[in-house]
């Protein structure tokens, strides 16, 4: 006849001490205000441009993303900067790019399905005869380092000089004269430029989708992150 016996003591002792250590763990979480679910819950980083965005509208941005349910930590950096969060997953997402974004990170992200704006591609050329792309012949054309976009509208075009430190360099040798026109998108051209410089003129040449991204980790995400951008472009007046 067998001898049922009883858990050992040292098997008590452990199981004691660690409904002890749940219930401790379940007594802070509730004394500051946080459940269980909340704290293994994890934020988004997405970068916004602090050139046009300021503490209240972030605030409404992680608000209508709450309302779609996602947590998310905003980071108020310039956009140079947020590309650069982006690439060393210092950021996991950005709250306005353009298609290139790809290309321009170097790592894997995927865009939201919400177009935020298109944004004109502008060509700045002395004033006269020329209208357009076509009309350009052998004139020192630059671009800014890193951008995709104008690589594409001119792939085959013979007189290119990429340009560091991007817009206000080329701007700067535009007047100077050691370039002879520039491709340059109409947001960066109004407020990094300073505008058309005088005796040039600026052509429209394509339109540029803009979009939010995030790094390709987070796609099932992206259904919650479109409805959150809506809500964010209907609050913002877009």
């Amino acid at each position: 006849m067998g001898v049922c016996m009883g858990p050992s003591p040292s098997f008590a002792i452990r199981q004691t001490l660690g409904f002890a250590a749940l219930s401790l763990i379940s007594v802070m979480l509730a004394v500051f205000g946080i459940s269980p679910a909340n704290a293994a819950e994890r934020c988004l980083r997405i970068a916004l441009p602090e050139l046009h965005t300021n503490e209240q509208t972030a605030a409404t941005y992680r608000a209508v993303m709450k309302d779609a349910g996602l947590c998310v930590h905003t980071i108020l950096v310039p956009q140079i900067r947020a590309f650069d969060a982006i690439s060393k997953g210092e950021a996991d997402g950005i709250l306005a790019a353009r298609e290139d974004f790809p290309a321009i990170v170097g790592v894997p992200v995927v865009p939201g399905n919400v177009v935020l704006m298109t944004l004109p591609a502008m060509l700045i050329v002395p004033e006269g005869p020329i209208a357009g792309m076509d009309d350009l012949t052998n004139e020192v054309l630059g671009l800014p380092l890193g951008a995709v976009w104008p690589q594409k509208l001119m792939a085959r075009y013979p007189d290119l000089v990429t340009i560091p430190q991007a817009v206000e360099s080329m701007h700067s040798m535009l007047v100077e004269g050691r370039i002879e026109a520039m491709l340059i998108d109409a947001y960066s051209l109004a407020n990094l430029a300073g505008g058309v410089p005088t005796g040039y003129k600026a052509i429209p040449v394509d339109q540029l989708l803009i979009r939010s991204w995030l790094r390709a980790e987070f796609t099932d995400l992206v259904p919650q992150f479109d409805e959150g951008t809506k809500a964010y472009l209907s609050q913002a007046g877009y």
